[in-house]
């Protein structure tokens, strides 16, 4: 048990450290915005946003306040174990590196191959509707659902609709996109709920 309580600890600090990464990106990405506004309609720029979305949505998820993986696990899926069945240690390998990779990614690639980067703002958008739908329907907070408002909801829409109505991916990229989107989060919530099952 104990061992288990130190790789808990251990990998949500690994959490926070990676996820406060981003966020420091992110709030170097909204000064750049904010000192040039152009930016916010250039192509090379909008890209970034998703930058800002992750950055301050995992932020809130597992920094301040926190508490996503005991939510999910306690409030979601109802387990009496609060590690299970997202671990922290699967949290750190999926949030947490998710937003480094997605950085490196945009810095390689940038607004080139659309439909793969427009997957990840549909990632954000579906998973904003997760978690603001969840939070209305069982009527408690859900960790990430006041980012989800303010960010994953309307910056994603905002990122697909520039280049879609801006002519830069058509209907078949964004029908990829969309379904990247839809794909990452059925996979993961069937995994969770195999793990879950398991354990019960």
């Amino acid at each position: 048990m104990e061992n288990q309580t130190n790789e808990i600890k251990k990998y949500t600090l690994y959490t926070q450290l990676l996820n406060g990464i981003v966020t420091i990106v992110a709030i170097v990405l909204v000064a750049l915005l904010l000192l040039e506004p152009s930016r916010m309609t250039n192509p090379n720029w909008v890209i970034w946003f998703l930058v800002i979305v992750g950055g301050f949505h995992t932020f809130e998820e597992y920094i301040w306040p926190g508490g996503f993986i005991k939510w999910i696990n306690g409030s979601f899926f109802r387990s009496s174990d609060l590690d299970k069945p997202l671990s922290a240690k699967n949290a750190f390998f999926t949030d947490a590196t998710a937003g480094i990779v997605i950085m490196g990614l945009l810095a390689v690639i940038g607004a080139n191959y659309l439909w793969l980067t427009l997957g990840i703002a549909s990632i954000f958008l579906i998973n904003g509707a997760w978690h603001l739908t969840t939070h209305i329907t069982t009527g408690a907070y859900s960790p990430g659902s006041v980012s989800s408002a303010l960010l994953n909801l309307p910056l994603s829409a905002y990122i697909l609709y520039f280049y879609t109505i801006n002519g830069y991916v058509g209907l078949f990229e964004l029908l990829i996109a969309y379904s990247i989107g839809l794909g990452v989060h059925i996979v993961f919530f069937i995994s969770l709920r195999k793990r879950f099952d398991r354990t019960c």
